[in-house]
């Protein structure tokens, strides 16, 4: 898989994009110049320049600093909600889809319960309902991004159930759980991680759009929303603000999708014809 990711332009670029990042949010207490909760109140609003490479908030924190740190926070609520999500969804859409009638029935009417609010909408209602923290934002696009796996597993789930591998496991008298584990997960996985890949992106996403809103990571905690919710009020005055978040996301979001669209070219066995 590698040797056929390093095929694809696209998917270097991104690969590359999403390596700087997670260098810069493991390694930020060595990479930040100053610590991100510090105030230098002889340097409000200072724009960019040798001292502050990115300038400083009305607080006077270095907006670098800020910035580094900040990967870790966003980087660290996409993914444990991606995984959690990718990990309870899967397993459920596999097993609803190896047994299918009643205890199938049952659990796509659910899904389909949750699927019916926007992903967004629904993250919102849970937060409000449950609070403004770090960790209910991650149970929030947990909740919020499982129709989608569960859908994916169960549909190749359906699929594999049928598949000779799987009847003859049946036949010698493998246990449900056996076929399962040993027979239906692996061969959803590759699907799974494509998935988790493309929805990642949107969960920095949806985690930024909650903290811009108030709802999500709260400060002084750095995260990239909250740091755009708070430098819009110095939009004319200082930019830098919400111009470097802004675009922190952006690349970050397009580095994941340009990674995430060419593991689906290498791992979706639909499209390797075509790749």
């Amino acid at each position: 898989m590698i040797k056929q990711l390093r095929a694809k332009k696209s998917g270097i670029v991104g690969g590359i994009l999403v390596v700087l990042y997670l260098v810069l949010a493991i390694g930020a207490p060595l990479i930040a110049p100053y610590d991100p909760l510090a105030m230098h109140l002889s340097a409000l609003l200072q724009s960019p320049g040798s001292t502050f490479l990115a300038g400083t908030d009305q607080l006077g924190r270095d907006v670098f600093s800020r910035l580094v740190f900040a990967a870790r926070t966003s980087l660290y609520v996409a993914f444990v909600s991606i995984a959690i999500s990718g990990t309870v969804g899967g397993l459920c859409g596999a097993i609803l889809g190896y047994f299918g009638g009643v205890i199938d029935g049952l659990g796509m009417r659910l899904t389909e319960i949750v699927m019916a609010f926007p992903s967004m909408i629904l993250a919102l209602i849970l937060v409000a309902f449950l609070g403004a923290s770090i960790h209910n934002v991650i149970l929030a696009l947990a909740i919020s991004y499982c129709p989608v796996f569960i859908r994916m597993a169960r549909s190749s789930s359906i699929s594999l159930r049928e598949r000779e591998f799987v009847l003859a496991s049946k036949a010698i008298g493998a246990s449900a759980f056996a076929v399962i584990s040993r027979n239906i997960i692996p061969n959803i996985v590759p699907l799974l991680l494509t998935q988790v890949t493309l929805s990642f992106s949107s969960a920095i996403l949806f985690e930024a759009a909650l903290s811009f809103l108030g709802l999500g990571v709260q400060p002084p905690t750095p995260s990239w929303g909250n740091m755009l919710g708070e430098g819009r009020q110095f939009m004319l005055m200082a930019p830098w603000l919400t111009v470097l978040p802004g675009l922190t996301i952006s690349v970050i979001v397009i580095g994941i999708n340009l990674l995430g669209d060419a593991m689906r070219d290498v791992l979706d066995p639909r499209l390797r014809g075509q790749s």
